[in-house]
């Protein structure tokens, strides 16, 4: 892309993907933490992030309610990755589609398999002064989940790697 990136129709190996995928990760896990905390000061969470949690249960459509300003925070870290390690156009299309996806599903509440469990971020919807991250490692470091540990929710948040339902359907 800007630093560059291949422009040329050539897929990138898996091994480019992964690794592209996981600075990403970082990336979002970094700017979503600090700029989420920001966010959430007096000044800025009453005229700006406020919109967002009108949505003490968020539903799927919930994770794009949210005012311009606020909408930039989830933007900016999509294509903040790609730009630092001038990634192929393909590997912006995957990360676009993974960030889009597990936004929706953390906000519908669906815990699917192979995914991140939607309760840290569903607690952040509870709890607003808490859980800010993507990953909840910067969370970790800076205490703001030490509430979020002690609660009911995180026994089961949890990834699960099978399609065996949680709860077996009842027998008649």
């Amino acid at each position: 892309m800007a630093r560059g990136g291949d422009f040329t129709t050539t897929l990138p190996s898996f091994t480019t993907l992964v690794i592209h995928l996981a600075v990403f990760d970082v990336v979002d896990e970094v700017w979503s933490y600090y700029v989420h905390r920001i966010l959430h000061l007096r000044y800025v969470y009453k005229y700006v992030h406020k919109i967002h949690h009108e949505w003490k249960n968020p539903i799927s459509i919930s994770s794009d309610y949210a005012h311009p300003l606020d909408h930039l925070h989830t933007v900016i870290p999509l294509v903040l990755g790609p730009l630092l390690m001038g990634s192929s156009p393909v590997i912006l299309w995957v990360w676009s589609g993974l960030v889009t996806f597990t936004a929706i599903i953390h906000h519908s509440g669906y815990h699917l398999p192979f995914l991140s469990s939607p309760r840290f971020h569903f607690y952040h919807h509870q709890k607003p002064l808490e859980c800010y991250g993507t990953m909840g490692l910067l969370d970790y470091l800076h205490g703001t989940d030490h509430k979020y540990r002690r609660s009911h929710h995180y026994p089961i948040d949890t990834t699960y790697y099978s399609l065996t339902p949680l709860v077996p359907p009842k027998q008649h």
